[in-house]
């Protein structure tokens, strides 16, 4: 009588197998994207220091921005002041994320205005976060997230009035820095300063 010997795997084993493996490489793609991701914030927010830094830096012997804002808006000046991290389309300059980089002044040219556009709502929330206070080029006036804007007491309002708010508090669309995270997040959907939407503007204003 004939005996058949089968040493294979049963259908349940291989299938047990293939699970095991189909989640390392899941898990494995996870910690690449997370990487990936990390990479990505931590070049934009180094991109928008740099440019700060590259912007009064150029400015240091000149009495005000005005030249050096009208610089940037040209082609050739584009190129020169920044850095060699964003895209550059002429007179455009794009961040790491996608959205439209504009250089403008306020205050009569004393102050230096840089806006980031086309933001996720985690990557407002990560950039309006950054810490200015040890940058040793960057004097930060106010940053507005949206519509809201963040001052510090010290220095008051855009009119020179005085806020009076306790730190990291708000008021309406007035805030005393630092940011406060839960200000930005929201404990809903859409009711932080940073929206769901792919549409967040940031704008800092630099003494």
């Amino acid at each position: 009588m004939y005996k058949d010997n089968q040493n294979g795997r049963s259908m349940v084993e291989m299938m047990g197998y293939l699970m095991v493996v189909m989640g390392v490489i899941i898990a494995m793609g996870r910690i690449v994207s997370s990487a990936f991701d990390n990479h990505k914030y931590s070049t934009a927010s180094l991109q928008l220091t740099e440019l700060v830094n590259a912007m009064v830096k150029a400015s240091a012997i000149d009495y005000d921005y005005s030249e050096v804002v009208n610089k940037i808006k040209t082609a050739d000046g584009a190129k020169e002041l920044a850095p060699n991290t964003y895209r550059v389309v002429g007179t455009d300059i794009y961040h790491a994320f996608g959205g439209k980089v504009t250089v403008a002044t306020a205050d009569e040219n004393t102050k230096l205005v840089i806006t980031y556009e086309k933001l996720s709502k985690k990557q407002c929330v990560e950039l309006a976060m950054k810490d200015w206070r040890k940058n040793q080029y960057a004097d930060l006036f106010s940053v507005k997230v949206n519509d809201t804007y963040w001052y510090w007491v010290a220095y008051g309002n855009n009119e020179g009035g005085a806020v009076t708010l306790d730190e990291g508090k708000c008021s309406g669309s007035t805030c005393a820095l630092p940011m406060r995270r839960s200000a930005l997040t929201g404990v809903g959907d859409n009711d932080g300063q940073c929206t769901d939407s792919r549409n967040n503007t940031i704008t800092w204003t630099f003494n």
